[in-house]
């Protein structure tokens, strides 16, 4: 498929394809792979979220909660306790 090339493309290149991605399409990706996972859930992504995040006219993420945690509240239509 189309994500086939992904596992071997440059980091800096999937951070520049992360940039352009809203929130709810961060959310999305980070299910595709484990591996797509490892990388925008690790602490040194934030960056990316909070990027994405400050683009949208989305309200404030409560303090205690992440950004990627806040989205899937937002988007998702399952709830997870």
């Amino acid at each position: 498929g189309r994500l086939a090339m992904l596992p071997y493309m440059p980091l800096d290149i999937i951070y520049e394809i992360f940039q352009a991605l809203r929130p709810c399409d961060l959310l999305q990706m980070s299910r595709v792979s484990k591996m797509l996972r490892g990388i925008l859930m690790s602490k040194s992504s934030g960056w990316i979220w909070r990027y994405s995040y400050s683009a949208t006219g989305l309200p404030p993420v409560p303090d205690e909660m992440t950004i990627p945690g806040f989205v899937s509240l937002i988007y998702d239509n399952q709830c997870h306790v």
